[in-house]
């Protein structure tokens, strides 16, 4: 009997060794950046032990030498509640009990794989898949991250470019890294433009006369003069809708006078790496949507320009008691 209890406690002991022998070469390989060495390590731990956090493991080390098909059946029996290749696997695998393998960190890993093969239908599939939990947690721009990838596939360039804008916003590496590459290839603006805030800039226009742009004034506060002018803007987005026209400046720029509530479109356009908006007035056809799409930088039709877009401007300057200058662009 005694001998029995032995012989269970060194066995014990001897698997026990082993499992962290195992867990040893495969942190120091992976650590060292050998992940085909961590692949061979975690073979022979999976054939002993098939965890969860073993065949996540081995399925990210896949992932990073270019073995994705290899890292899909992986992932694929995670997602199985047992596995149907027993030679591999033969034991249940509880997701739920492992707190270090997340379900949906697992379908992004499939959706990157996906990618990677060139197997779009599948990456759309699994986007789809994914789209509400990144919506709910998409602190790191990863919903915009890849609907920017697809768009990039499927050769939609303006559409890649402007989401994975984005994504760079909210702090995405990978999405940043994309969008410079874009940039490049299509002479598209490399650097992310920033909204104008409360402080404003100075804009100059091409007569060289400057004025100061912020957001845009309250209603009831009366222009101290409306200029036509002109302004070169270096590129340009969408229009955008705004809720309606300021009446109390409307009444300043010649015909607009009785033009009343209405709704108006707003240019996005580039000036200093600044987006500034630019009212477009009802009666206004100087930038057409067929002249737009060729400045547009998210247009799929985008040109670059060979020089900067010059736009004639009604100019509605406001000052305030303090001294603070202020004004509002409405397109021509």
């Amino acid at each position: 009997m005694m001998k029995n209890v032995l012989y269970f406690i060194l066995l014990t002991f001897f698997l026990y060794s082993c499992h962290t022998d195992y867990r040893s070469k495969i942190n120091n390989a992976i650590l060292n950046g050998d992940d085909d060495l961590a692949i061979s390590y975690l073979d022979k731990a999976i054939e002993d032990n098939p965890s969860t956090e073993y065949l996540y493991m081995r399925a990210d080390c896949e992932m990073k030498v270019g073995k994705y098909e290899n890292a899909l059946r992986d992932y694929e029996r995670l997602l199985q509640p047992y596995s149907t290749e027993k030679q591999d696997i033969d034991s249940y695998i509880d997701i739920s009990k492992d707190s270090s393998v997340n379900i949906n960190s697992i379908y992004e890993k499939q959706l990157s794989a996906y990618y990677h093969l060139g197997r779009m239908d599948a990456v759309e599939r699994k986007f789809a898949q994914l789209s509400p939990y990144f919506e709910y947690h998409d602190s790191n721009g990863k919903n915009d991250y890849w609907n920017g990838m697809i768009a990039k596939k499927k050769g939609h360039l303006g559409d890649a470019y402007c989401y994975l804008r984005n994504a760079s916003r909210k702090g995405n590496t990978n999405a940043f890294a994309e969008f410079k590459k874009i940039a490049k290839d299509t002479g598209r603006p490399s650097e992310i433009p920033s909204e104008v805030d409360s402080t404003g800039i100075e804009i100059q226009f091409t007569d060289g006369t400057k004025w100061h742009f912020a957001k845009q004034g309250e209603e009831t506060q009366e222009p101290v003069k409306v200029e036509r002018k002109r302004i070169a803007v270096d590129y340009l987005e969408k229009y955008i809708l705004m809720n309606h026209l300021n009446r109390n400046a409307l009444k300043y720029i010649p015909g607009m006078r009785n033009k009343g509530k209405k709704p108006a479109t707003i240019c996005l356009a580039y000036f200093q790496n600044k987006i500034i908006q630019i009212i477009k007035l009802p009666n206004g056809n100087q930038l057409p949507e067929t002249l737009l799409k060729k400045h547009d930088v998210c247009s799929n039709d985008y040109a670059s320009p060979s020089k900067p877009l010059v736009l004639d401007v009604w100019v509605v300057k406001y000052q305030n008691a303090q001294g603070e200058k202020t004004c509002e662009l409405y397109l021509i």
